[in-house]
């Protein structure tokens, strides 16, 4: 018996065309899984030089000296004036390094001069800029990509 006019899907087809929308989600799953591994280290660190900034700029005004920060190329190094407290580390994920080392003075009232500091990738592009502001200790950061 034929049927006029059959219209729709046969059953291979939609199986066929599910499978290819399984694996398609599947492929972007990972690919959103293997992005958000870097930029949870990324968050991690970045929540972690804020907390020490934040912890080196408290001690520096309640103490009255100063703090240093040192940023190297593999850690972020907080410390104090006198050099006999505990210093701070902060490790950099090996998938950004700064544009430059340089040394910071966070003075005892809680004043930093101003900076910027570029922050790159492995091929040397600019990631971040972090822009630290004169008046207080704190810095702004702008993701460039």
């Amino acid at each position: 018996m034929k049927y006029p006019n059959k219209s729709g899907f046969t059953v291979v087809e939609l199986i066929v065309y599910l499978g290819v929308i399984a694996g398609t989600l599947l492929i972007n799953l990972t690919l959103i899984r293997v992005i958000n591994v870097s930029s949870t280290q990324e968050t991690s660190f970045w929540r972690s030089v804020h907390n020490s900034w934040a912890e080196a700029d408290n001690d520096a005004q309640l103490h009255k000296r100063a703090y240093f920060v040192q940023i190297q190329s593999h850690q972020i190094v907080f410390v104090p004036g006198n050099q006999k407290e505990k210093q701070f580390l902060v490790e950099i994920p090996k998938e950004l390094h700064p544009g430059k080392v340089i040394t910071l003075r966070i003075n005892a009232d809680g004043f930093v001069s101003p900076n910027t500091i570029n922050w790159l990738t492995k091929d040397g592009r600019v990631k971040y800029v972090q822009k630290i502001q004169m008046g207080w200790s704190g810095y702004e950061l702008e993701q460039k990509f």
